[in-house]
């Protein structure tokens, strides 16, 4: 077992390591470091839906999980396999891309026992294995029923193609790889779900991946297609294409499974002749409708809605999705169409969707003039809904001097209308290969986030943080 390496007193949070930020301290609760045990599961007509929400009070100070020896470790993630139990651990499947070195490029999965005191008692519990093989870029992974899936742009044998592969949680090991397509480049999003056998969505177990498919000989080359995959990651549905072809790299989907159909979420600047699932400067958000039955595959990507910009003159940039309870919720961030894209103040925008991808009331404006250098994720969790992005910070520090950048951490009650604030982490350079990730934990109860970064103190290859935030013990 590879215990992580500490940085506290390093690497702080803005409110002080090892201490509460202070945020959010309302009358009944205390901070605390401990686990909250909620002595009641809340139900809704006799059906448990989870313990109450609680405010995440405990801040836990970031530190470097992940640093392969003479590599740069980058765009991590994180997926569940197990949320936690009485023993107050969870645990959690880490990837992460390994880059630089002498070797090829490779994308690593760990197992991490996450446990509170934090930092201490969260470890590597199994030692990192190569699940993406000859990789061109990070790994898009999602919860699979024996542990997790991963979609990534390989190339054995100097051919590249999307792909895809399963890990087993219990023995550690991966299953055989197999190609989502004969052709295509970097795999924009996986979403776990069900899938096709014969009619609607009549599988238990599916997934629905998009990837780029590019042809070099044009101007316009580039264009994301979706399909369908069995359990196995073979196609069942597709592809479809979500955009007409555009400069490279193109349009970059989200995907998710809502409980009911696969969503995807693609934001337009402009639009191309002919394109029927395109609205200019809008968020665009499609489903794919299965087939209905009698042996034939009308089997469809369609447009359901469309999110206009919150002003004319603004772009919308890469979207992401989440689901909780019914809700699904898409994010975003917008700027001005005339500034340039590397210095440009974004705003940060959220919407709540219907299962089939219908808009529920206004976009909600989070935030605005932010110097963003990540798009954001949302996670949608019993807690609320948990924005993350990263931001500039001090440029006139070096990029292995902590607070060199900012993690943001926003977070709304369950129905995204109370604010309950934004919560920034003092950190060193963010790798912006990849975005800042939040999941949900019950015990420790609270979210546990990651992001790849400058080591403290030290030029050199980038490691994968991790932080987290906790709820507060009840008096």
């Amino acid at each position: 077992m590879r215990r992580a390496r500490s940085l506290c007193g390093a690497l702080l949070l803005l409110s002080a390591c090892g201490s509460r930020s202070g945020l959010l301290e309302p009358a009944g609760l205390t901070p605390g470091d401990g686990p909250r045990r909620d002595a009641a599961i809340v139900r809704v007509d006799g059906v448990p839906v989870g313990p109450p929400p609680c405010p995440l009070l405990a801040w836990h100070e970031p530190f470097a999980i992940f640093a392969p020896a003479g590599r740069s470790a980058e765009a991590p993630s994180l997926v569940v396999l197990d949320p936690g139990g009485a023993s107050g651990a969870a645990s959690v499947a880490l990837q992460a891309f390994a880059s630089d070195g002498t070797s090829t490029h490779e994308i690593d999965v760990a197992r991490l026992r996450v446990a509170l005191p934090w930092p201490s008692a969260t470890v590597i519990d199994k030692a990192a294995v190569l699940v993406g093989n000859d990789s061109h870029g990070w790994g898009e992974m999602v919860r699979a029923p024996s542990g997790a899936a991963l979609a990534w742009h390989g190339d054995p044998s100097w051919h590249g193609r999307p792909m895809f592969r399963l890990l087993d949680a219990s023995t550690w090991t991966p299953g055989a790889a197999a190609d989502i397509a004969a052709d295509g480049e970097a795999v924009i999003d996986l979403a776990a779900g069900r899938g096709v056998a014969l009619a609607q969505w009549d599988a238990a177990v599916g997934y629905a991946v998009t990837w780029r498919d590019v042809q070099a000989d044009k101007d316009a080359s580039t264009r994301p297609l979706v399909a369908v995959l069995d359990e196995t990651g073979h196609k069942r549905l597709g592809p479809f294409v979500a955009a007409a072809a555009a400069k490279y790299p193109g349009r970059s989907p989200a995907l998710l499974w809502s409980g009911t159909t696969y969503l995807a979420a693609t934001s337009f600047d402009g639009c191309a002749s002919g394109d029927k699932l395109c609205a200019q400067r809008s968020v665009v958000i499609t489903s794919i409708k299965p087939p209905s039955g009698d042996y034939v595959d009308d089997s469809a990507l369609v447009y359901v809605t469309a999110i206009p910009s919150g002003k004319p003159s603004r772009l919308p940039g890469r979207a992401a999705l989440a689901e909780h309870a019914g809700s699904v919720w898409a994010a975003w961030s917008e700027q001005e169409a005339s500034d340039p894209p590397e210095t440009a103040l974004r705003t940060i925008r959220l919407a709540r969707l219907t299962p089939d991808g219908k808009l529920v009331g206004a976009p909600l404006t989070i935030a605005e003039g932010l110097p963003t250098t990540s798009a954001p994720l949302v996670a949608a969790t019993p807690l609320g809904v948990v924005l993350t992005w990263a931001e500039e910070g001090d440029r006139s520090l070096a990029y292995h001097q902590v607070g060199r950048s900012r993690i943001v951490v926003h977070w709304l009650d369950g129905d995204g209308k109370s604010r309950f604030g934004r919560h920034e982490i003092a950190a060193t350079y963010y790798d912006d290969y990849g975005r800042v990730q939040a999941v949900y934990l019950a015990e420790p109860r609270g979210v546990v986030l990651t992001w790849a970064g400058t080591p403290v103190g030290k030029s050199g290859q980038t490691v994968v943080y991790l932080a987290a935030a906790t709820c507060g013990n009840p008096k």
